[in-house]
């Protein structure tokens, strides 16, 4: 057989310069157009599939006045007594609109420069901590955490290297599409870093999603190593989806939380606050799927937020395990208001379902030293990260009311599956559904779908039949109300909406204040009156409903 060179060398056409000129054209046309991406720009992206946009990576920093991080001093290695407002590391990637700004290195994403921020040291301790846990993650090598003085080996030294210097699929400030895209918030792991699983953002993004990750430390010098604090996590997810409303580009009506080890518990936790704004959660290998015992710490703090808010968890669940060790996702079967999918996916190890770890099997750096298994977790991880994409895509995209399925039949026989349909909790033990279970009211994704099949009015009755739901409470109904009269235009709706939340919650003024502000969109002006009173009656501080009133009289 030729080669392949051999074949282009003899076989290709001869184009005269007419042709070439054609063809420049052709491919600076198409290079130009919004989103196009010309060819998959980083060899860390392997075979995953084409890129639909170029990828755009930004850094925002900012303060959260209502919380402390500790100051200390690299020169007297003593913490100090002074505090100032946390800060908040924010990393972004989103689909740009053309090719400009910088290609990244892989180093650059170390390349944290907070600038006027007054933090002593905090911004060399973040750099610093990042370097080395980068290291020990892809030389697989916990020395160089445990000891300052380790010199790492000259072969891996040079392997470090390559990979610091590799082109990354990311462009340094490059302009963002002009259109909304759907978010997905990244929680990494304990020890985690800012590029931990990098590969998968950047090629997330590239699939028309933004993707948003933040550096959850410590909140003390010296550590900056990621820890065990559901409620800074929690927290600090908190401020950050607040922070992002400022990121006009982002569709807030679909967002997805997704954490790996114990940011997959971290986000959970979360999801099971009331009026979280999560419509997907994926929780990969939280860790807490292998244990039979619900109650073994350090799992204790989990199980208790999780069990207390399971109604608050009630949108689908990617929950994702290492199928040789055999997940049980026993905590996820009680969760009887999501429907909830099992994913257990074979020839992996924990660290390898990111990017950090998965890279070393790329490189051939594992410790192993066995290239048949090194490529086959390398593939996994791959094809964790499309199945990741479609399930997204199920629900966002596709806007699907059908349970998902496994779309990429290459591997379906490889990887274990199963899916707990909404309102039904599961005995392991005896391997049977349990169909009493009571039925779960619907969850946020799902009230589009109900009211263009069936109305507004339907959605009500679900509401009067399941008044305790999360997606039913007095803040929900107050946004759904809106969105109705500003973003979809349909002001009849929206009046029954505000009519609805002001019959389940009376004695709120903002209710009432919104009922208001529908009708007299509406033109009704006399019920405008009537309504803007009641809130006033009931807050007399409402300044809205004070000059609204005014405005209303006068006229």
């Amino acid at each position: 057989m030729k080669s392949i060179q051999q074949v282009t060398l003899h076989q290709r056409k001869v184009i005269n310069m007419e042709d070439y000129v054609r063809l420049f054209c052709f491919v600076f046309l198409l290079s130009n157009l919004p989103g196009f991406c010309m060819a998959q720009v980083s060899p860390l992206w392997d075979d995953l599939p084409k890129a639909k946009y170029t990828v755009g990576f930004k850094r925002i920093y900012a303060r959260d006045y209502s919380r402390a991080w500790h100051l200390g001093s690299i020169e007297s290695g003593k913490q100090q007594s002074g505090k100032v407002p946390r800060p908040i590391v924010v990393n972004i990637w989103y689909p740009a609109s053309v090719k400009k700004g910088n290609q990244m290195k892989y180093k650059e994403y170390h390349n944290i420069q907070i600038g006027e921020y007054p933090i002593k040291d905090y911004q060399k301790l973040l750099v610093e901590y990042n370097k080395q846990n980068l290291a020990r993650y892809f030389l697989d090598d916990q020395k160089i955490l445990d000891d300052s003085n380790y010199k790492i080996p000259v072969a891996a030294q040079a392997e470090l290297d390559r990979l610091l210097n590799t082109p990354t699929g990311a462009f340094l400030n490059a302009p963002a599409a002009p259109q909304q895209f759907p978010m997905l918030l990244w929680h990494q792991g304990l020890g985690g870093t800012v590029d931990d699983n990098s590969v998968f953002c950047e090629w997330f993004a590239s699939q028309g999603y933004i993707v948003v990750g933040a550096c959850f430390q410590a909140e003390r010098f010296p550590d900056m190593f990621v820890n065990w604090d559901l409620d800074r996590s929690i927290n600090d997810i908190n401020f950050i989806l607040n922070l992002l409303h400022k990121e006009k580009n982002i569709d807030f009506n679909r967002i997805a939380l997704m954490g790996h080890s114990y940011g997959a518990q971290a986000v959970a936790a979360y999801a099971a606050k009331q009026n979280s704004p999560a419509d997907l959660i994926i929780c990969v290998d939280p860790t807490f799927d292998y244990d039979k015992n619900l109650k073994v710490t350090p799992f204790a703090n989990l199980y208790t937020k999780l069990l207390a808010g399971k109604k608050n968890i009630n949108t689908p669940v990617l929950a994702i395990g290492c199928k040789n060790r055999n997940p049980l996702f026993l905590l996820w079967d009680s969760m009887v208001y999501a429907e909830r999918y099992y994913m257990s996916v074979p020839s992996v190890d924990h660290n390898d379902f990111v990017s950090q770890g998965a890279l070393r099997r790329f490189f051939g750096m594992s410790h192993d030293a066995d290239p048949k298994k090194d490529k086959a977790l390398w593939v996994n991880y791959k094809n964790t990260c499309t199945e990741i994409r479609d399930f997204v895509d199920h629900y966002f995209v596709q806007k699907s009311e059908l349970p998902y399925t496994l779309k990429n039949v290459n591997h379906t026989t490889d990887f274990t599956f199963e899916h707990i349909p909404r309102g039904q909790s599961y005995n392991r033990a005896t391997s049977n559904y349990d169909t009493t279970a009571n039925y779960a009211p619907i969850s946020g994704y799902q009230i589009d779908g109900i009211v263009n099949k069936y109305g507004i009015q339907a959605l009500i009755r679900l509401g009067l039949r399941y008044p305790d739901a999360v997606v039913f409470n007095e803040d929900n109904l107050n946004q759904l109300g809106y969105a109705y009269l500003y973003e979809v235009k349909k002001v009849k709706e929206a009046v029954e909406i505000f009519k609805w939340s002001a019959r389940q919650f009376p004695t709120s003024w903002n209710v009432w204040d919104s009922y208001a502000e529908a009708v007299l969109a509406q033109g009704n002006k006399e019920r405008a009156i009537k309504y803007y009173k009641k809130s006033v009656e009931l807050n007399p501080q409402n300044k809205n409903g004070v000059d609204q009133l005014k405005k209303l009289l006068k006229d």
